[in-house]
């Protein structure tokens, strides 16, 4: 069974990076179709304003760090490219960007900020990509969500840096229902402030977290997945800043379903209370963890099921494990 188990996961994992690669590859070949002399630039320069029909956007500096409140630039449209051309906008109270349901092909890039209550919050639409941005969300002046996801379909996120933190009704940086959805390469920083949820919070189908680097800061999580998630790669460091009270628990890797394979990954803690470097909740059935690496935490394994043992966890380094930890190798 350990053999055939391995290789359904290894062939599981070569599928996804091909996926990956080629969603990463649409990324460079969208950015090239849409900045064709077929597509004129459209500016955009106004609070609220509605991107309507297909074409190439542009970010204009007249709404560089403007102050509004009238709501989101909206996309209603599909196949729009959005350069946001290094620009800010930060609306007050509202989220930055808002993509529609039903919608395709979208691209935002240009290395532009968007943010203060909330980033980029996208429907259920499919093929969406952000790419090299600065995405930011704070409970102090909404949800704190850089990248809300509701129903979406085939998202990819990446080379971005996204902040999330401030006092409220906080939630993690990245979060929502999501299916082949790809989260890759991008520096993730949460908190101190009031324990923020998390990093990335993600629930569907087929979905893919790997290399980011991830940096919870009195925060509940770095990651936190249920089902047929493939988590490789990261290096997430809990960290505890002196002279702050934990949050009721901080966790590198949290697993709360099934399917899930978590290879390859890092995760360091400064503090020794309450702490968990990898995490199988109650519950959380037939997860591969494999040749991760855990350190300082209280539990840098923690295993919350059986025996009998449910998940396979093989080839990590730690030093401190916890729950069924004869599972636990």
């Amino acid at each position: 069974m350990g053999k055939h188990f391995n290789s359904v996961v290894k062939l599981k994992s070569f599928a996804r990076q091909v996926r990956n690669t080629l969603a990463e590859l649409l990324v460079v070949a969208m950015a090239v179709a849409f900045a064709a002399p077929a597509f004129a630039q459209i500016p955009v320069n106004q609070c609220g304003q509605v991107l309507s029909q297909p074409g190439y956007y542009v970010l204009s500096a007249a709404i560089n760090n403007e102050i509004c409140n009238i709501g989101p630039i909206v996309i209603s449209a599909s196949n729009v490219h959005l350069n946001t051309s290094g620009q800010s906008f930060a609306p007050v109270g509202s989220p930055a960007l808002v993509i529609d349901d039903g919608l395709s092909n979208i691209l935002i890039d240009g290395g532009g900020f968007l943010g203060l209550a909330t980033g980029v919050v996208i429907g259920a639409s499919r093929n969406i990509t952000l790419n090299n941005l600065s995405l930011n969300g704070s409970a102090n002046f909404g949800n704190g969500i850089a990248v809300e996801l509701n129903g979406s379909k085939g998202v990819t996120v990446t080379n971005s840096t996204i902040t999330a933190g401030g006092c409220g009704a906080s939630y993690p940086a990245i979060w929502g229902t999501v299916d082949n959805g790809l989260f890759s390469h991008n520096i993730i920083t949460t908190g101190p402030q009031c324990s923020p949820i998390g990093g990335i919070s993600v629930d569907g189908t087929h979905n893919t977290i790997r290399d980011n680097t991830i940096n919870p800061q009195n925060t509940l999580y770095g990651i936190s997945t249920a089902s047929d998630t493939v988590i490789v790669g990261n290096t997430i460091t809990l960290t505890l800043p002196e002279g702050n009270f934990p949050a009721s628990e901080m966790v590198g890797i949290d697993l709360t379903g099934h399917s899930n394979v978590v290879n390859g990954n890092t995760i360091q803690s400064n503090s020794s209370t309450n702490s968990y470097g990898i995490l199988a909740a109650q519950g959380a059935i037939g997860n591969a963890i494999t040749n991760n690496t855990a350190e300082g935490n209280q539990f840098d394994l923690f295993e919350s099921n059986g025996p009998p043992c449910v998940n396979i966890w093989r080839h990590n380094k730690f030093q401190t494990s916890g729950g069924a930890v004869a599972c636990i190798k």
